[in-house]
């Protein structure tokens, strides 16, 4: 997407320098400036997804839904059957 790679004398292969990448010029804008619309899909860009709002098509904020206590309870649960006997 950004037309960058880390290479091995990146410090730390930082995330930030990831995120600065997709805060750039790069092939999201060149798809939107020819009249498309961008869906992205992908589950490791969480650092840079604040420049992407506006810019892709189905990019949004989430409000977190979980009941703290249904989820400890469920886990509780769970865990009572992690040493059952084998048969």
């Amino acid at each position: 997407m950004t037309g960058q790679t880390l290479q091995d004398d990146d410090e730390a292969w930082s995330n930030d320098l990831i995120a600065s990448w997709y805060e750039q010029h790069n092939l999201i804008d060149d798809v939107n400036e020819l009249g498309y619309e961008v869906d992205l899909y992908a589950t490791d860009i969480s650092d840079a997804i604040s420049s992407l709002p506006g810019r892709v098509q189905n990019v949004h904020s989430v409000k977190p839904n979980v009941d703290p206590a249904g989820a400890v309870a469920s886990l509780v649960k769970c865990s009572l059957y992690r040493d059952a006997p084998g048969s």
